[in-house]
């Protein structure tokens, strides 16, 4: 090809570039010949050999030759000189000629480089008969069965689930977002053959495969490399430095990074965009027992079969290749992967519709499962996908734009059930699924055992080396797996009679399914049929149906419009008014369940929902908290938690913080400041008992963290926390707490109630929830005491109550409490005026009054009435055992506390032993000492003696 640029000629002729320049010299014409244009694939280099000559008109020649980058002053200026020189022209000359050969050599480069970047679409044309063979496969009614008998014909052996499931899943390559696998065994076990089977059905253009890949490898491919193809690594291990950028092309679609570079003009450092499109399928194998949690949400764990039947087959098989049938059978198998190949080619990116996508239920008992549950519906998806050519193509207009869809049928449900209780139902296991296989071996070697030997299940006990011999397991696979049977508490160990050797013991029971992973939940294909298809619901065409009634209505009496009985009060009467006053049951008004009879109805007030949790940090706040509960721990200390807990989420969410991995021991510190810097509305800062608490349960929640795998270590470990003071309880002396008594008004029904909630937390010293929570048959008015059901750490205790107290309370059962009792009665003893029981805030604020009101100078509330009971007691002479049997401390040192406010021992110590106790210190020592006051310290009274411990 011969291009005119005025004033030099071009030619690309070989793969280099000749230029021929004239007209600066009559004497001479230049010619110049670059090689190497095509390495420079990048704009900050141009690095290539150039060689001058020159031919002047007697003959004489000249060249120079050198490889240099265009882009280097000093090189060209190097280049220039020597040229020159050899040339015989002068410098000006060649510094012109390279300014037109650099304009050139950019121009080239430029259109070189986009060349290079353009998405090459190979377009494979299928002759005839390819693609009838191809359409005969992807029409067949059995589809899914000619599958797995071509794997069958192919080599590949058992496997059944996992085959298909393969299948499915890179077909799912051609959605929006597919699917991805890891597939989980040990060495040797046939891992890797089964990904080359799967990926032997696949066009070679629509697969990438790597042995490993590095941190930043996947960033810097073309945009489009990787869309709707297969990513298949035959190692997990060989992409844990690109784990990140896996674990966000799998779930964004898309990945982008940002670097520096040199401009290609003006050679400044700029920053480049690179961006890779999906959706991509992974498809991963590895040997790991323990799996990255974030790597298990995202892809369909596969197991290998590893049974002794499966190695019998594959050895079969193998033997059979070596026969002439299994010569003609490789022959055969070229042409089955062409027709599937083919196959593949001809399926095309289409959106799938679930006309019964709302009847369709899942297991939602687990977080993990919102991630299960999309698999679910994708795998749904791609059985349709892969029957597209089975399904009529139908078309909406939207926006004024044609979509086309295939819409899901219920076979496609009935394959995906059937897939996915084999699949996702072992992902659900807390066992892997090699140490779920061990377990079951386990037990039927038991089994064997105790029927041999005729003994109970309980009684058996074995080695590590009898597992070994029973499994043929190497030594290394069995330490491995029940290091994890002991963990998980499937296997109890014992000493055993040698030394310091340890047998087992099977603490497993098999299911009734033989232990078969089954994914609970799941509605039936068939029950589904049972659903006819509303077109006018899911046609986008359609106009929407009215709303529902609501779920929920109301128990009895009228219908969703009538009007709901209120509550009032007049004169201290707390019986139905006899005016009926109603109010419209509308949104916002408390829901009122009515009754049947005369006895009023309970006004119920209607609980706020609360939102669910949309970070990955607050969904682990719930899991936590479930957790406690099914330790056992009060709905009372799960509320405080929470609400500690959520103050720090809304801290972190300020921030930006969402993930449990960004929460590092900096941050915690942080927060810590900032609680010690918070001031509340009258301007108060946050005593270090309230910062304690809000911070000790962070402790324990990144403790569970860790424990739970969510993150590798825990942040809050050394976070060390605010010390506490010591801080004596306010109490009141026997005066003043008469006088707190009498504030309540016992002519009025409610004073009468609240003289009689007071006598009891001043007579038994219970707490505040024990004093809610006080049910009629607790109080045994005969014997006088009361029984305190589930108090602090969910124990029971029996305390006494004096007569006085049950004087008053035995007035508010018989004339109060029958007036304000409402149906359903749940033997609450102290209610409030509308028949509810009592929170914890209104019964302290409700103290808190009646203290405030006796103007002694003290503030308290319900627990001042404790504090100032067991003080009291010490200082009549109780022994301390037995104040803590009242007040149900667990621990005596926490009772000890009364024992520095009860100082009326102390005081008399004080006034024998010490010589300046008195004024008149002779007069002391002629006045007899009290009695006991020179007793030796062994003798002193028992509380005494504990003083001078604690002291």
């Amino acid at each position: 090809m011969r291009v005119y640029h005025k004033p030099f000629v071009t030619w690309i002729w070989g793969g280099c570039l000749l230029m021929a320049l004239g007209g600066f010299c009559a004497l001479s014409d230049r010619r110049y010949r670059v090689r190497g244009l095509g390495k420079n694939m990048s704009y900050e280099v141009l690095k290539v050999n150039v060689l001058v000559s020159s031919t002047n008109l007697r003959g004489e020649s000249g060249f120079h030759v050198d490889t240099l980058d265009l882009y280097s002053a000093r090189q060209r200026t190097v280049f220039m000189k020597q040229a020159a020189e050899e040339l015989r022209v002068k410098e000006d000359v060649i510094r012109r000629d390279l300014g037109h050969v650099l304009l050139k050599l950019e121009e080239l480069q430029d259109a070189q480089i986009k060349t290079a970047l353009e998405p090459k679409a190979e377009e494979i044309t299928l002759r005839e008969d390819e693609r009838a063979a191809a359409m005969g496969l992807l029409r067949d009614p059995r589809l899914l069965g000619r599958i797995l008998e071509d794997f069958e014909r192919c080599g590949m052996v058992g496997e059944e689930t996992n085959k298909l499931v393969s299948y499915l899943v890179v077909t799912s390559r051609l959605l929006e977002s597919p699917l991805a696998i890891l597939v989980q065994s040990s060495s040797a076990a046939g891992k890797s053959a089964l990904m080359e089977a799967v990926l032997a059905f696949l066009p070679e253009e629509q697969q990438v495969q790597y042995s490993a890949m590095t941190g930043q490898s996947l960033f810097y491919m073309g945009e489009s490399d990787l869309k709707n193809k297969v990513l298949g690594i035959v190692e997990e291990e060989g992409a844990l430095r690109a784990a990140y950028a896996l674990k966000l092309l799998q779930s964004e679609g898309v990945l982008t990074i940002a670097s520096t570079g040199k401009d290609a003009t003006t050679g400044r450092l700029i920053t480049h965009q690179y961006r890779v499109e999906g959706p991509v399928m992974l498809f991963l194998t590895t040997t790991a027992i323990d799996l990255d949690e974030e790597l298990l949400n995202r892809c369909l764990v596969l197991t290998v079969d590893e049974d002794r039947a499966q190695t019998q087959a594959i050895h079969r098989k193998q033997r059979e290749a070596q026969t002439i049938e299994g010569l003609l059978t490789r022959h055969e198998r070229e042409e089955l992967l062409r027709v599937h190949r083919n196959a593949q080619r001809l399926l095309k990116p289409v959106l799938v519709v679930n006309p019964y996508a709302r009847e369709l239920t899942f297991l939602d008992s687990r977080t993990r499962t919102r991630r299960d549950h999309m698999k679910y519906l994708t795998l749904i998806r791609a059985v349709a996908l892969l029957h597209q050519h089975q399904r009529p193509r139908k078309t909406i207009t939207h926006n004024g734009q044609a979509l086309e869809y295939i819409e899901v049928a219920l076979d496609d449900i009935a394959t995906a059930n059937r897939l996915a209780h084999e699949v996702l139902g072992r992902s659900l296991d807390e066992l892997p699924p090699q140490t779920r296989r061990l377990l079951l071996f386990i037990d039927e070697m038991v089994k064997q055992e105790c029927e041999r030997q005729k003994i109970e299940h309980a009684d058996f006990r074995f080695s590590r080396k009898d597992v070994r011999a029973f499994t043929a397991w190497s030594d290394s696979q069995l330490k491995r797996h029940l290091h994890r049977l002991e963990e998980l508490e499937y296997l109890a160990v014992h000493h055993g009679g040698r030394g310091q050797s340890f047998v087992y013991e099977l603490v497993f029971e098999r299911p009734p399914d033989g232990g078969k992973p089954v994914l609970p939940g799941l509605i039936e294909a068939e029950r589904l049929a049972a659903y006819a298809y509303d077109a006018k619901k899911s046609s986008l065409e359609g106009e929407k149906s009215g709303s529902s009634l609501p779920q929920v209505r109301g128990v009895s009496g009228g219908g969703a419009g009538d009007e709901s009985p209120a509550l009032t009060r007049r004169n201290g009467d707390f019986r139905r008014n006899p005016e009926k006053i109603t109010v419209p049951a509308a949104k916002g008004n408390p829901i009122v369940r009515t009754v049947n009879g005369g006895r009023m109805a309970r006004v119920v007030k209607p609980r706020k929902q609360r939102a669910p949790a949309t970070t990955p940090l607050a969904m682990l706040l719930d899991e936590h908290l479930q957790h406690l509960a099914v330790k056992g721990f009060t709905e009372n200390t799960l509320k405080v938690r929470r609400v500690h807990i959520e103050m720090f989420l809304s801290w972190c969410a300020e921030r930006g913080l969402t993930e449990p991995v960004e929460i590092t021991r900096p941050v915690l510190e942080r927060y810590q400041r900032h609680l010690f810097h918070y001031r509340k509305k009258n301007g108060d800062p946050l005593t270090f008992s309230s910062q304690h608490a809000r911070l000790a349960p962070l402790k324990v929640w990144f403790k569970w963290m860790t424990r739970q795998n969510y993150i590798l270590h825990n942040p809050a470990s050394e976070l060390e926390l605010p010390r506490l003071g010591y801080q004596l309880p306010s109490v009141l002396n026997k005066d003043e707490a008469e006088l707190v008594l009498q504030q309540p008004d016992v002519s009025d029904p409610v004073g009468l109630r609240d003289r009689a909630m007071l006598e009891v937390l001043y007579s038994t010293g219970m707490r505040r929830m024990e004093l809610l929570n006080l049910k009629l048959y607790d109080v045994d008015r005969k014997r006088c005491i009361v029984t305190i059901r589930e108090g602090k750490g969910k124990k029971d205790r029996v305390v006494p109550v004096g007569e006085r107290a049950l004087a008053w309370l035995e007035k508010y059962l018989n004339e109060v409490r029958p007036a304000c009792v409402v149906e359903p009665d749940d033997g609450i003893v102290f209610l409030t005026s509308m028949g509810e029981p009592f929170t914890p805030n209104h019964l302290s604020g409700l103290a808190r009054r009646y203290v405030r009101a006796a103007q002694i100078g003290k503030s308290g509330a319900c627990h001042v009435f404790r504090h100032t009971m067991a003080t009291l007691m010490l200082d009549g002479g109780a022994d301390i055992r037995y104040i803590q049997a009242m007040l149900g401390h667990t621990r005596l040192d926490t009772t000890q506390i009364y024992t520095h406010v009860s100082i009326r021992m102390l005081k008399q110590i004080h006034e024998a032993t010490h010589p300046a106790a008195r004024l008149d210190s002779r007069k002391r020592e002629t006045t007899e000492a009290p009695h006991g006051a020179h007793r030796s310290r062994k003798s002193l009274p028992r509380s005494t003696t504990q003083y001078v411990k604690s002291g």
